[in-house]
């Protein structure tokens, strides 16, 4: 399988391990890929002992230690002492140099530190969720903001308003920093992994606003002001609490996609059916 991106989970290798460690610990493959969340903690931690068998019989380890990683982050298990440290080496570029595509070396350099990051900070308990890029070229390094510490140091010196791009994945923040909504500029906005319950009124004042992603959140409603998002071409709102959506979401002239996977909704709404452009997936 051609990589297409470089994120920790892509590639065959990540695939077939993720395939194994599902099944090693009882659970449906197609189910996992459906919610991801019915592998709990218990669950992988019962099954910790089997899992490491298929780590120890691997003659190559690096990648499924990463993959290893990966998992522990998302479910919060515990995570012995010395495997915390053959994770973050594993994630260390020095292993990957010269293997990489010249268009995939920053991003990929992003994942594996990301990884590193998460896995120094891992406590039992606590779910961490590795950052997306939403836009994997130049724009996400050279007119965006990645993390909440890089927002506050483009706050205090100003920079912020010329920024076109914002991921503040997995910052367990429950709610949107006010400064956001004064960004005129801003044209994707990433709150993914938060504990958000509630989208201010203010969002409607991000006119130039494309892309929009709240997946992972608390979600049950969305504020009329979101018409106002007359440039909104894509719209995430996977694994939130909504049991339906507001009819007023067809007056978003340019939305060409809507991502409403693992809500309580369970069947796409009337009002959108008639509207070819709308993807709910």
């Amino acid at each position: 399988m051609a990589k297409l991106t470089a994120e920790i989970m892509e590639g065959d290798e990540e695939s077939d391990l993720t395939s194994i460690f599902i099944k090693v610990c009882g659970l449906n493959l197609k189910d996992y890929y459906k919610d991801d969340r019915i592998l709990t903690r218990r669950i992988f931690e019962d099954n910790f002992d089997k899992i490491m068998e298929i780590v120890e019989n691997r003659s190559s380890r690096r990648k499924v230690y990463l993959v290893l990683g990966y998992f522990v982050l998302l479910t919060g298990s515990f995570l012995p002492d010395d495997l915390r440290t053959k994770i973050i080496d594993a994630a260390n570029w020095g292993h990957e140099k010269g293997l990489w595509e010249e268009k995939f070396i920053r991003e990929r350099k992003f994942y594996l530190k990301d990884l590193q990051n998460k896995i120094r900070a891992h406590k039992p308990g606590v779910i961490l969720h590795l950052v997306r890029l939403k836009n994997a070229n130049d724009e996400d390094f050279t007119e965006g903001v990645i993390g909440i510490d890089q927002f506050w140091d483009y706050i205090d010196s100003g920079r912020i308003y010329s920024i076109k791009h914002i991921n503040l994945d997995s910052c367990n923040l429950t709610e949107i920093p006010t400064p956001v909504f004064d960004l005129k500029l801003l044209e994707t906005f990433s709150f993914e992994n938060n504990k958000l319950s509630k989208i201010p009124p203010r969002i409607g004042d991000l006119r130039s606003l494309k892309r929009l992603y709240l997946n992972r959140n608390q979600l049950k409603t969305l504020p009329t002001n979101l018409i106002h998002l007359e440039s909104l071409e894509v719209l995430s709102l996977e694994k939130n609490f909504f049991k339906a959506l507001p009819s007023f979401i067809i007056e978003l002239k340019s939305l060409k996609k809507l991502y409403l996977r693992n809500n309580f909704i369970f069947e796409i709404p009337n009002f959108l059916q008639k509207y070819q452009i709308i993807t709910v997936v």
